[in-house]
């Protein structure tokens, strides 16, 4: 019993830590790739600028310039905000910093924890096979880990097999909802013959 509440506690600080590297990522590509939406309405106003220039102009010097001008506009801000988003994205990473590396430090040691010292099999090593274990154990449904384990494998397969057997119960439905809507139509058809 003791063991089992040991490996939950593990297990829930392992899914924990799972939460804010996953947080962490996700936070980190949205940012990466958040800020060049900037650049779109610049680029919209600079080629507009040029259309308007070049009808107006005469000279094909001057077209050449004010073009290479308005590249040279778009490719520059492009850059910046590609640097300031880079500089964004390290800052948010030199905040957070204490605890990835935490979260990197303690990762293998918590694994090469339970790999060593729990008597739960690796396949349940998740916070709601674990509470289910330890429920069968405090209510005296189960006396040894074999018999929650068990127990915990024929539950899940009850729970597959109903939801299984509801997905067969709505496609039932669906289909009989189908047949009902054809055979609507097909009287509509049959009373539009009549007339």
């Amino acid at each position: 019993m003791h063991n089992v509440q040991l490996t939950k506690d593990v297990v829930l600080e392992l899914e924990a830590m799972q939460r804010d590297a996953n947080y962490f990522q996700r936070r980190l590509i949205r940012l990466q790739s958040g800020w060049y939406w900037l650049a779109a309405p610049f680029t919209i106003f600079i080629f507009m600028a040029i259309i308007d220039k070049i009808f107006k102009l005469q000279n094909y010097f001057q077209v050449f310039l004010t073009f290479m001008f308005s590249i040279g506009l778009y490719l520059g801000l492009c850059f910046g905000v590609f640097y300031l988003n880079n500089y964004y994205v390290r800052s948010k990473l030199l905040r957070h910093k204490h605890r990835v590396n935490e979260i990197q430090e303690l990762w293998p040691v918590l694994i090469n924890d339970l790999q060593n010292h729990s008597v739960v099999p690796e396949k349940y090593w998740h916070s709601y096979a674990l509470s289910c274990i330890e429920s069968y154990l405090h209510t005296g449904r189960a006396d040894t880990l074999k018999e929650c384990l068990n127990l915990y494998e024929q539950e899940t397969h009850q729970q597959l097999q109903l939801s299984t057997l509801k997905e067969i119960r709505d496609l039932q439905a669906l289909q009989l909802n189908t047949l009902h809507g054809i055979q609507n139509l097909q009287i509509l058809h049959f009373f539009k013959k009549l007339d």
